[in-house]
């Protein structure tokens, strides 16, 4: 057994002197400790308080300075960037994820690769798929997928063919305009983002736009540009931004103009219904040929027992409708469907091939 020996104090025995040493480091962490504890708990209650601020020690003569900033406000997440290997989406996946995931100091080899795997889909997917997720393999991944889509000359050309893609405008429209020049816009700005120049397209650009403009539109382009010289791209751009404010800014007189035009339909048409169907909706009021409750006059019983004449001096002498017998109207006013039989302006209960009476109302 190894003997333990401390240095004693003056005027102390050895053993002693460690012992109270130890009491006292221990007594002396502890006051630090509530201190603290103490101090946070009171300052980081209070919400005027940020940090830098100083936490006093134990001892009453050292400051401990705390350093940082935090926010109460909780930010949104950032979604995970995706990619299921179309051509034209690989340039902005790949900025997307190198700047939160790849560029991340804080997130592993193996970290990268799991949010890598979990951002592909479809045909990028496969790309990996036989790739063992490991640390050392992110880089593998990552190098299979750039062999695959990171090529500039296709990418250019499916942002070349979208251009050349764009459809023409049927008829003058805030929402057909800005999607017109949001869809140049964004082509070029990704070709631009390739290292490819596009300076020298202007004229083509701008022949291109005012081709797919509809002739109102193109009418008032020509109206502003007057000049025979040949436009370029910004200027057609320019104009039609601005005719898109002036577009915006009488969408909601036309929205009213189509909700009341749609109202003045609905309404034509509810009053044509309720025309048409006027012994339908009747139907629960008294039968005017039997006084009985409820049923429609074409299903009363007393009325089908009739011969055609009977029923034919029945609702004359009711003066009802011989075509849909009702009371609101006569048959001049009635827009009910005709006999089934003849086609004629009556009832076809009422259908009668060798009557020749007269039937005007």
């Amino acid at each position: 057994m190894c003997d333990v020996t401390t240095k004693p104090v003056a005027g102390e025995e050895g053993p002693q002197v460690s012992e109270e040493a130890n009491r006292l480091v221990r007594q002396g962490f502890e006051n630090d400790y509530v201190n603290v504890y103490s101090f946070l708990t009171n300052e980081l209650s209070r919400p005027d308080v940020r940090p830098p601020f100083a936490i006093p020690s134990s001892s009453g003569n050292q400051m401990v300075t705390m350093e940082g900033s935090f926010s109460r406000i909780k930010l949104p997440e950032v979604k995970l960037p995706t990619f299921d290997g179309t051509v034209s989406e690989w340039i902005t996946f790949r900025d997307t994820f190198k700047s939160l995931i790849e560029s991340n100091p804080q997130l592993s080899q193996i970290d990268k690769f799991s949010y890598l795997v979990a951002s592909l889909s479809k045909d990028a997917r496969k790309v990996i798929e036989s790739v063992e997720l490991s640390a050392a393999n992110y880089s593998v991944a990552w190098n299979l997928l750039e062999k695959r889509f990171d090529n500039k000359k296709l990418v250019v050309k499916t942002f070349i063919d979208a251009l050349f893609a764009i459809d023409s405008m049927k008829r003058e429209c805030y929402d057909s305009l800005m999607s017109l020049v949001d869809d140049f816009e964004r082509n070029l700005c990704m070709i631009d983002k390739m290292d490819i120049p596009t300076n020298g397209w202007s004229v083509l650009l701008a022949h291109m736009v005012c081709s797919r403009l509809d002739s109102s539109t193109l009418k008032q382009w020509e109206t502003h540009h007057k000049s025979t010289e040949v436009p370029k791209y910004k200027d057609v751009v320019a104009f039609l931004r601005t005719h898109l404010t002036v577009l915006q800014s009488l969408a909601p007189s036309k929205s009213r103009s189509s909700d009341s035009g749609k109202a003045e339909t609905f309404r034509t048409l509810k009053s044509r219904i309720n025309t048409v169907h006027t012994v339908t909706s009747s139907s629960s009021n008294t039968c005017p040929f039997c006084s009985k409750l409820p049923h429609s006059p074409f299903k009363c019983d007393i009325f089908q027992k009739l011969s055609v004449t009977q029923r034919f001096d029945q609702v004359k002498k009711k003066n009802l409708c011989i075509n849909c017998f009702s009371s609101s109207h006569l048959l001049r006013h009635c827009s009910s469907s005709t006999c089934r039989v003849c086609n004629q302006k009556h009832h076809t209960m009422l259908h009668q091939p060798t009557n020749k009476r007269s039937v005007a109302q």
